[in-house]
């Protein structure tokens, strides 16, 4: 007797849903239009998990998202995720870091906080937006006290504090927190001169006392004020002998230069981590010291994921060989790695080594060299040179990484792109990406570096007069690149992941350093540096969400 879909049990039917939406949420919505039962099957499903854009005015964000008044979705949501507005700095901006400004903030979060009290069944949520509230962590604990919480956008109200505040103790102890990322020393509301020692040390007195986090990350500026403690940060850590040493945590980032990698740093932390626990260690900014090459091994046994920056060092220097041996002894020794990211890899070890130790158990690898912005006479070679050329992967380089990586899923390389936008056959590109390509539904991810090598010739072509029709006629030369552009990155897609229409098939391409802070291109002319608009680009390439564009991809790009 044939078996229909709707004679499966409810759950196993729930449990394909669930599957389909993560898949193709636009497809779960057709579902709905199906029949009684699977509109409400769907309906639970698609309920389950929301996103809610919290903007300066919390009452005009809530009445935007129309399921918040929903008493239908708001029973069955369980997963709940707010963020700040896309490109935005922080959420609450414009404030002052005083009592009376905090107070208004403590009473503008109420209406977020009643929408909390009237989920029925929260089973984690997600605070991307700024500041949390110990009026919020009240309300969530009062309600859903087995909620988890996943903190990614903590600020300090105020960073000059030397102590804690009341939220900051709030979280020090919440029983649910499992990941929590901070900044400090430039507060959101963008406020300069805040001392980040209090930041790191509130960092730490947070992390110490919570027995239930696995991630801890923190992001601290490129200065280190200049101050003087009003107090210890003994003091502010109110260490005593019975202050707890959290134990749960794996995963810890650091994105700090007043962060140096080195031995005196891991014994530190270990005064509040048992940092022998964890197997993710991430140092974004700064160089490594000898001494933590030679004692990782030892201190950090558990280790599986690292990233290390590089970029740093120029040339040959005596004083960086040292650092750099230690570095590439180490990473031909350690157990074998997980992850692994290294800027400014071709300083530190050989693709053939490092293939050769961690290969067979790496499941993400990246590989940066940094492009240097440079002044140039002439506007159409500006981008790089013939040095950092020959650092892109070559087609035996991709060979050997796809022969010894069964289980590699993400992948970032630098690519070294010649000629125009169009995919060309034979090209190096194209060879690159057939060779990915027969990895089949292996590869999750490929994030592509490309120099802005020409670029700034394509969107510079002459300096205009100034006047508007100048300007409008610009504008629309720059619009008409774009569009060459996000087609030249569609191709790449397309040719990427053209034998396979399952799995997430993620595509990055960056054209010049984009996580680089500081970038300016500029060019002589008549004995005068003319600076130029910033020429970077970022395109993100997802599969299409509807089920009825098969093999079609959707394309978003920012730019500086």
């Amino acid at each position: 007797m044939a078996i229909h879909f709707l004679d499966l049990e409810t759950e196993v039917i729930l449990i394909i849903l669930e599957f389909l939406h993560d898949a193709s949420p636009r497809s779960s919505k057709a579902v709905l239009l199906t029949n009684k039962f699977l509109n409400s099957a769907a309906r639970l499903i698609r309920d389950r998990q929301k996103t809610l854009t919290l903007t300066n005015s919390i009452e005009q964000s809530l009445s935007c998202h129309q399921w918040t008044h929903d008493d239908s979705t708001l029973s069955n949501l369980r997963h709940l995720k707010v963020e700040k507005p896309p490109d935005s700095d922080s959420t609450f901006q414009g404030h002052s870091p005083d009592h009376a400004e905090y107070k208004d903030f403590v009473e503008s979060i109420k209406p977020f906080n009643k929408l909390v009290s009237r989920l029925q069944s929260l089973k984690s949520l997600t605070w991307n937006a700024g500041p949390v509230t110990h009026t919020l962590l009240q309300t969530l604990h009062k309600h859903h006290p087995k909620a988890v919480l996943k903190i990614f956008c903590f600020d300090r109200w105020d960073s000059s504090l030397d102590h804690l505040d009341e939220s900051e103790t709030a979280l020090s102890i919440y029983p649910t927190l499992k990941c929590f990322r901070a900044s400090g020393g430039v507060s959101f509301r963008g406020h300069f001169g805040m001392p980040p020692q209090y930041s790191f040390a509130a960092f730490k007195s947070i992390v110490a006392n919570s027995q239930s986090i696995s991630y801890a990350g923190i992001l601290l500026p490129n200065y280190i004020a200049q101050v003087e403690f009003l107090q210890s940060e003994e003091d502010l850590l109110k260490v005593s002998t019975t202050r707890k040493k959290c134990r749960s945590l794996k995963a810890l980032t650091l994105d700090a230069p007043m962060l140096q990698l080195s031995k005196d740093l891991l014994i530190e932390l270990d005064k509040y981590i048992e940092i022998s626990n964890l197997e993710s260690v991430k140092l974004s900014r700064g160089l490594p010291e000898v001494g933590y090459f030679e004692h990782a091994a030892t201190m950090l046994p558990n280790l599986k994921d690292v990233s290390w920056n590089f970029s740093a060092i120029r040339g040959d220097h005596p004083t960086q060989i040292p650092l750099l041996k230690a570095a590439n002894d180490y990473i031909l020794t350690c157990a074998p790695l997980r992850t692994l990211s290294l800027w400014g890899w071709t300083r530190v070890i050989s693709l053939p080594d490092l293939i050769n130790r961690h290969g067979q158990t790496l499941t993400s690898l990246h590989l940066h060299e940094r492009e240097e912005p440079r002044h140039t006479a002439d506007l159409v070679s500006l981008g790089v040179d013939d040095e950092d050329r020959e650092r892109s992967l070559s087609l035996l380089d991709v060979q050997l990484i796809k022969r010894n990586c069964p289980n590699l899923q993400d992948l970032s390389i630098d690519v070294a792109r010649h000629g125009g936008f169009d995919l060309q056959e034979g090209s190096n590109i194209s060879q690159l990406l057939d060779e990915l390509a027969d990895s089949g539904s292996q590869l999750r991810k490929l994030q592509i570096y490309f120099t802005t090598d020409g670029l700034a010739a394509l969107f510079h072509p002459q300096s205009g007069s100034g006047n508007s029709s100048d300007d409008e006629e610009s504008q629309s030369y720059t619009t008409n690149l774009e569009l060459v552009l996000q087609k030249y990155v569609r191709s790449i897609w397309s040719r990427l992941y053209s034998g396979t229409s399952t799995g997430e098939r993620l595509l990055d391409v960056k054209f010049g350093e984009w996580e680089s802070t500081f970038w300016r291109q500029s060019r002589f002319r008549n004995g005068s540096v003319i600076n130029m608009s910033d020429v970077r680009r970022y395109f993100e390439v997802r599969p299409h969400e509807r089920d009825d564009h098969v093999g079609e991809c959707e394309i978003r790009m920012r730019k500086k």
